[in-house]
Protein backbone atom coordinates (compact mmCIF):
# COMPACT_ATOMS: atom_id res chain seq x y z
CA UNK A 1 0.00 0.00 0.00
CA UNK A 2 1.32 3.43 -0.95
CA UNK A 3 0.43 6.97 0.04
CA UNK A 4 -0.24 9.80 -2.41
CA UNK A 5 3.45 10.77 -2.36
CA UNK A 6 4.50 7.37 -3.61
CA UNK A 7 5.90 6.14 -0.29
CA UNK A 8 4.76 2.84 1.15
CA UNK A 9 2.66 3.02 4.28
CA UNK A 10 5.45 1.31 6.26
CA UNK A 11 8.01 3.91 5.23
CA UNK A 12 5.57 6.73 5.93
CA UNK A 13 4.83 5.33 9.39
CA UNK A 14 8.56 5.07 10.12
CA UNK A 15 9.15 8.68 9.10
CA UNK A 16 6.22 9.85 11.23
CA UNK A 17 7.54 7.94 14.24
CA UNK A 18 11.05 9.34 13.73
CA UNK A 19 9.79 12.93 13.54
CA UNK A 20 7.60 12.45 16.60
CA UNK A 21 10.56 11.13 18.60
CA UNK A 22 12.71 14.02 17.38
CA UNK A 23 10.10 16.56 18.53
CA UNK A 24 9.89 14.92 21.96
CA UNK A 25 13.67 15.05 22.38
CA UNK A 26 13.76 18.71 21.32
CA UNK A 27 11.02 19.55 23.85
CA UNK A 28 12.87 17.71 26.63
CA UNK A 29 16.10 19.57 25.80
CA UNK A 30 14.28 22.91 26.07
CA UNK A 31 12.58 21.96 29.32
CA UNK A 32 15.79 20.67 30.89
CA UNK A 33 17.77 23.67 29.62
CA UNK A 34 20.48 21.15 28.76
CA UNK A 35 23.61 22.85 27.36
CA UNK A 36 24.30 19.85 25.11
CA UNK A 37 22.82 16.56 23.95
CA UNK A 38 25.19 14.71 26.26
CA UNK A 39 23.54 16.37 29.28
CA UNK A 40 20.11 14.94 28.52
CA UNK A 41 19.32 11.96 30.79
CA UNK A 42 19.62 8.53 29.21
CA UNK A 43 16.50 7.45 27.37
CA UNK A 44 14.67 4.31 28.43
CA UNK A 45 13.40 3.49 24.95
CA UNK A 46 16.06 1.96 22.71
CA UNK A 47 14.89 3.88 19.65
CA UNK A 48 15.04 7.22 21.42
CA UNK A 49 18.45 6.48 22.93
CA UNK A 50 19.80 5.42 19.53
CA UNK A 51 18.50 8.65 17.98
CA UNK A 52 20.02 10.74 20.78
CA UNK A 53 23.39 8.99 20.38
CA UNK A 54 23.28 9.49 16.60
CA UNK A 55 22.48 13.19 16.95
CA UNK A 56 25.27 13.65 19.48
CA UNK A 57 27.76 11.92 17.18
CA UNK A 58 26.82 14.04 14.15
CA UNK A 59 26.87 17.24 16.22
CA UNK A 60 30.33 16.38 17.52
CA UNK A 61 31.57 15.73 13.99
CA UNK A 62 30.13 19.03 12.78
CA UNK A 63 32.31 20.97 15.23
CA UNK A 64 35.35 18.68 15.08
CA UNK A 65 38.56 19.28 13.18
CA UNK A 66 41.62 17.06 12.61
CA UNK A 67 43.84 18.94 15.06
CA UNK A 68 41.43 18.55 17.95
CA UNK A 69 40.66 14.94 17.01
CA UNK A 70 44.25 13.69 17.05
CA UNK A 71 44.69 15.17 20.53
CA UNK A 72 42.16 12.62 21.84
CA UNK A 73 42.93 9.07 22.93
CA UNK A 74 40.12 7.71 20.75
CA UNK A 75 39.83 9.00 17.19
CA UNK A 76 36.72 9.23 15.05
CA UNK A 77 38.40 8.44 11.74
CA UNK A 78 35.53 10.04 9.83
CA UNK A 79 36.90 13.42 10.92
CA UNK A 80 40.25 12.38 9.42
CA UNK A 81 38.82 11.22 6.10
CA UNK A 82 38.54 7.49 6.80
CA UNK A 83 36.12 5.02 8.36
CA UNK A 84 35.69 3.69 11.87
CA UNK A 85 37.41 4.46 15.16
CA UNK A 86 40.96 4.13 16.42
CA UNK A 87 41.62 3.82 20.16
CA UNK A 88 44.96 4.28 21.92
CA UNK A 89 43.58 3.75 25.42
CA UNK A 90 45.15 0.29 25.68
CA UNK A 91 48.62 1.89 25.77
CA UNK A 92 49.11 2.72 29.46
CA UNK A 93 52.44 4.60 29.30
CA UNK A 94 51.75 8.23 28.44
CA UNK A 95 55.00 8.73 26.53
CA UNK A 96 54.34 5.64 24.40
CA UNK A 97 50.69 6.51 23.82
CA UNK A 98 51.55 10.05 22.69
CA UNK A 99 54.36 8.75 20.51
CA UNK A 100 52.11 6.21 18.79
CA UNK A 101 49.42 8.86 18.29
CA UNK A 102 51.96 11.20 16.68
CA UNK A 103 53.19 8.39 14.44
CA UNK A 104 49.62 7.46 13.45
CA UNK A 105 48.77 11.10 12.69
CA UNK A 106 51.77 11.18 10.34
CA UNK A 107 50.96 7.80 8.75
CA UNK A 108 47.16 8.05 8.29
CA UNK A 109 47.07 10.70 5.48
CA UNK A 110 49.37 8.46 3.43
CA UNK A 111 46.93 5.55 3.44
CA UNK A 112 44.23 4.88 0.87
CA UNK A 113 41.14 2.74 0.73
CA UNK A 114 38.45 1.67 3.15
CA UNK A 115 40.81 -0.61 5.08
CA UNK A 116 43.18 2.13 6.19
CA UNK A 117 41.62 2.32 9.64
CA UNK A 118 41.63 -1.46 10.03
CA UNK A 119 45.33 -1.67 9.22
CA UNK A 120 46.19 1.07 11.70
CA UNK A 121 44.11 -0.76 14.28
CA UNK A 122 46.38 -3.78 13.83
CA UNK A 123 49.51 -1.67 14.21
CA UNK A 124 48.22 0.04 17.34
CA UNK A 125 47.36 -3.44 18.63
CA UNK A 126 51.04 -4.39 18.34
CA UNK A 127 51.99 -1.37 20.43
CA UNK A 128 49.34 -2.30 23.00
CA UNK A 129 51.09 -5.67 23.33
CA UNK A 130 54.42 -3.92 23.78
CA UNK A 131 52.87 -1.65 26.40
CA UNK A 132 51.47 -4.64 28.28
CA UNK A 133 54.88 -6.34 28.30
CA UNK A 134 56.57 -3.24 29.74
CA UNK A 135 53.82 -2.75 32.30
CA UNK A 136 54.01 -6.34 33.56
CA UNK A 137 57.77 -6.83 33.53
CA UNK A 138 59.19 -3.65 35.04
CA UNK A 139 58.97 -1.97 38.43
CA UNK A 140 58.47 1.40 36.76
CA UNK A 141 55.81 -0.19 34.51
CA UNK A 142 57.64 1.26 31.50
CA UNK A 143 56.68 4.83 32.34
CA UNK A 144 60.20 6.25 31.91
CA UNK A 145 61.45 6.00 28.31
CA UNK A 146 65.00 6.94 29.36
CA UNK A 147 65.19 3.82 31.55
CA UNK A 148 64.35 1.43 28.73
CA UNK A 149 66.85 -0.55 26.69
CA UNK A 150 67.47 -3.81 24.92
CA UNK A 151 66.11 -5.83 27.85
CA UNK A 152 62.64 -4.42 27.22
CA UNK A 153 62.73 -5.53 23.59
CA UNK A 154 63.96 -8.99 24.57
CA UNK A 155 61.08 -9.31 27.04
CA UNK A 156 58.63 -8.34 24.31
CA UNK A 157 60.07 -10.88 21.85
CA UNK A 158 59.99 -13.65 24.46
CA UNK A 159 56.39 -12.80 25.29
CA UNK A 160 55.30 -12.99 21.64
CA UNK A 161 57.13 -16.32 21.25
CA UNK A 162 55.34 -17.69 24.31
CA UNK A 163 51.91 -16.57 23.10
CA UNK A 164 52.49 -18.22 19.72
CA UNK A 165 53.78 -21.45 21.27
CA UNK A 166 50.84 -21.52 23.70
CA UNK A 167 48.33 -21.13 20.88
CA UNK A 168 47.14 -17.71 22.04
CA UNK A 169 48.23 -16.14 18.75
CA UNK A 170 49.16 -17.55 15.37
CA UNK A 171 52.69 -17.68 14.04
CA UNK A 172 51.61 -15.24 11.35
CA UNK A 173 50.26 -12.79 13.96
CA UNK A 174 53.50 -13.08 15.89
CA UNK A 175 55.49 -12.05 12.83
CA UNK A 176 53.13 -9.17 11.98
CA UNK A 177 53.12 -7.92 15.58
CA UNK A 178 56.92 -7.83 15.71
CA UNK A 179 57.12 -6.16 12.29
CA UNK A 180 54.57 -3.51 13.23
CA UNK A 181 56.19 -2.74 16.58
CA UNK A 182 59.56 -2.36 14.91
CA UNK A 183 58.08 -0.10 12.26
CA UNK A 184 56.52 2.26 14.82
CA UNK A 185 59.63 2.41 17.02
CA UNK A 186 61.69 3.28 13.96
CA UNK A 187 59.15 5.97 13.04
CA UNK A 188 59.21 7.40 16.55
CA UNK A 189 62.90 8.15 16.12
CA UNK A 190 62.74 9.31 12.52
CA UNK A 191 60.01 11.80 13.43
CA UNK A 192 62.18 13.23 16.24
CA UNK A 193 60.02 12.12 19.15
CA UNK A 194 63.02 10.73 21.05
CA UNK A 195 64.76 14.11 21.03
CA UNK A 196 64.72 16.45 24.06
CA UNK A 197 61.25 17.87 24.43
CA UNK A 198 59.60 15.01 22.54
CA UNK A 199 57.18 12.54 24.15
CA UNK A 200 59.82 9.78 24.00
CA UNK A 201 62.74 12.01 25.06
CA UNK A 202 65.72 9.99 26.24
CA UNK A 203 64.62 6.72 24.64
CA UNK A 204 67.76 4.62 24.16
CA UNK A 205 68.88 3.68 20.66
CA UNK A 206 68.81 -0.02 21.52
CA UNK A 207 65.10 0.04 22.38
CA UNK A 208 64.22 -1.06 18.88
CA UNK A 209 63.93 -4.23 16.82
CA UNK A 210 67.02 -5.13 14.81
CA UNK A 211 67.76 -7.61 12.05
CA UNK A 212 67.01 -11.11 13.27
CA UNK A 213 64.49 -10.05 15.91
CA UNK A 214 61.50 -10.62 13.66
CA UNK A 215 60.79 -14.35 13.17
CA UNK A 216 60.90 -15.86 9.71
CA UNK A 217 57.85 -15.05 7.63
CA UNK A 218 54.97 -17.34 8.48
CA UNK A 219 52.16 -18.69 6.32
CA UNK A 220 49.21 -16.26 6.63
CA UNK A 221 46.87 -19.22 6.75
CA UNK A 222 45.10 -18.81 3.43
CA UNK A 223 41.92 -20.85 2.90
CA UNK A 224 42.57 -24.31 1.45
CA UNK A 225 42.33 -24.72 -2.28
CA UNK A 226 40.71 -28.16 -2.16
CA UNK A 227 37.50 -28.49 -4.13
CA UNK A 228 34.54 -28.22 -1.70
CA UNK A 229 32.93 -31.51 -0.69
CA UNK A 230 29.60 -30.66 -2.32
CA UNK A 231 31.27 -30.00 -5.68
CA UNK A 232 33.27 -33.23 -5.38
CA UNK A 233 30.07 -35.21 -4.79
CA UNK A 234 28.50 -33.72 -7.91
CA UNK A 235 31.60 -34.46 -10.00
CA UNK A 236 31.82 -38.05 -8.79
CA UNK A 237 28.16 -38.55 -9.57
CA UNK A 238 28.68 -37.49 -13.18
CA UNK A 239 32.03 -39.10 -13.98
CA UNK A 240 30.55 -41.19 -16.81
CA UNK A 241 29.05 -38.11 -18.46
CA UNK A 242 32.36 -36.29 -18.18
CA UNK A 243 34.24 -39.23 -19.62
CA UNK A 244 31.89 -39.44 -22.60
CA UNK A 245 32.08 -35.68 -23.16
CA UNK A 246 35.85 -35.74 -23.65
CA UNK A 247 36.12 -39.33 -24.96
CA UNK A 248 38.90 -40.00 -22.48
CA UNK A 249 39.47 -41.65 -19.11
CA UNK A 250 41.94 -38.93 -18.21
CA UNK A 251 39.23 -36.68 -16.82
CA UNK A 252 37.96 -39.51 -14.62
CA UNK A 253 41.44 -40.20 -13.26
CA UNK A 254 41.99 -36.57 -12.36
CA UNK A 255 38.62 -36.29 -10.67
CA UNK A 256 39.07 -39.39 -8.53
Amino acid sequence: MKCSTGCSSGVRAGCTSYCRTLRVLARELRQAQAPSLADLPAQEEKGRQALLSSLAMHAARAFADPRSEIAKDRWDLTVLGHHGWLAFTGISQQWLRESVKAWAAHDLPRRRGKQAGARLHEIVGAMIRLSATLRAGREDRGEDPAALGRAGIEAFLHRMAFLAADGQMSAYSRVKTCQDAGRVLKGVRSLGMARPGGPAAGLADDFTLIAGDVPAKADPGEPGRDVPDEIMRQLCGRLRELEEAVSSRETRSRSS
